[in-house]
């Protein structure tokens, strides 16, 4: 009785050994991080510097791979929102600016490969953990310092995109494995700064449509993969971008002679937002006094020139 006892014993530790193991997943293995980011290829106005990203989106290529690529590996997906809203732009079609002749634009080639892309990322993504970069993945630890605020807007809107593009609920991560440390040009440096303050004035007039591209696209300027030549590049692009924008809500300047206490004076404002501006206009003197006045700007003085 005993030797059946220990034999059955022993065959349940046999058997229960190679249960465990035997049922051991393959996937159990620390998770493989897959790393979802890329420089920017749009403008903040939504047209195209280049048409790279479609070929980058090819199952051939190096973001095709990582998404139209199965495997049974598990994974742990960093996601950068700058990257999904590229794509989206494109599977919506889009505009390609012509090299040398910023002016003239030409459709992208791009838009079905796309669509492929995003469908397949949220199907790929399914059953592993996903977490959000801050938009544009920028360098952190100099944000927290330069504009706290701005990283936690940065935060915020990748989570909810991000959630939104795979279909689930996502955390957010300052940063990913292997992430450069932060070398920023200080002219890049200088056009973060210059833009970001200078959209202040904008927020408290205009609709956040017409302003969010943009506050959330500078924070593609301090991401630390660029190369020095690629930050600087894209600021000076950007800050184009930006002055473009300058010229949709502006005064014509002039120069008037003003021979009495009232005195009506021609002046153009050019308002490009489609929403009621309210703005203070000084009148500099060059041998009397001025008062500042209030002046009503609508959209239909949009693209007046």
């Amino acid at each position: 009785m005993k030797k059946l006892c220990a034999a059955t014993l022993s065959l349940f530790f046999l058997f229960g050994t190679f249960f465990l193991i035997g049922a051991s997943p393959a996937n159990s293995a620390e998770p493989v991080p897959v790393i979802l980011t890329e420089r920017p290829h749009m403008g903040l106005d939504g047209t195209f510097y280049d048409d790279q990203l479609a070929t980058l989106l090819l199952p051939s290529q190096r973001l095709g791979q990582l998404v139209f690529t199965p495997s049974r590996v598990n994974k742990v997906w960093y996601i950068d929102a700058a990257l999904l809203d590229q794509v989206a732009a494109m599977a919506d079609g889009y505009s390609v600016r012509v090299a040398g002749k910023s002016d003239e634009l030409v459709q992208g080639t791009g838009m079905n490969v796309a669509t492929s892309w995003l469908s397949a990322l949220k199907q790929v993504t399914r059953i592993n953990p996903v977490l959000a970069l801050p938009y544009g993945s920028p360098a952190t630890n100099w944000l927290q310092q330069v504009a706290p605020n701005e990283l936690k807007f940065y935060e915020a809107n990748s989570q909810l995109k991000v959630g939104f593009y795979v279909g689930k609920y996502v955390d957010v991560v300052p940063t990913f494995p292997g992430a450069k440390a932060p070398r920023i040009p200080g002219e890049t440096q200088d056009t973060y700064n210059f833009i970001r303050k200078n959209l202040k004035g904008y927020l408290k007039v205009v609709d956040i449509q017409d302003t969010d591209p943009y506050r959330l696209g500078i924070g593609q300027l301090v991401n630390p993969a660029l190369s020095r030549d690629d930050s600087i590049r894209l600021s000076r692009a950007f800050l184009k971008d930006f002055q473009a924008l300058n010229k949709r809500l502006r005064i014509v300047v002039g120069k008037y002679t003003i021979t009495s206490e009232r005195e009506k004076i021609p002046m153009t404002i050019v308002n490009g937002f489609n929403k009621d501006v309210t703005v203070s206009v000084v009148v500099s003197p060059l041998m009397a006094k001025s008062r500042s006045h209030q002046f009503e700007m609508s959209p239909f003085l949009r693209n007046q020139n």
